[in-house]
């Protein structure tokens, strides 16, 4: 397995999409345009040595068994979550 080289948002679209979730959806997840998605997706493919996100997802389950790319749940799940207090005050 050669080592492939991301910058940690071409992680972050990567990781999103192996549910097959369409353009739109990844980029409202991570707060984004589609139009970036869609940028970053053509970034990673010459990168990985793919033509699509079909061959994506077969590197994703070859190569890493399925899992996440280090780091990238991480900050996906710290971006999605909403931040709530631990404690409300009484008025």
């Amino acid at each position: 397995m050669k080592e492939i080289k991301l910058r940690p948002r071409e992680i972050d679209v990567w990781n999103t999409s192996l549910d097959g979730a369409p353009f739109s959806v990844i980029a409202e997840r991570l707060f984004m345009t589609k139009r970036t998605v869609k940028w970053h997706m053509e970034s990673i493919y010459p990168k990985v040595g793919v033509a699509n996100r079909l061959e994506l997802v077969i590197v994703q389950y070859r190569d890493y068994g399925g899992q996440w790319l280090p780091g990238g749940k991480d900050r996906i799940n710290a971006a999605i979550t909403p931040h709530y207090p631990t404690k409300l005050k009484a008025a």
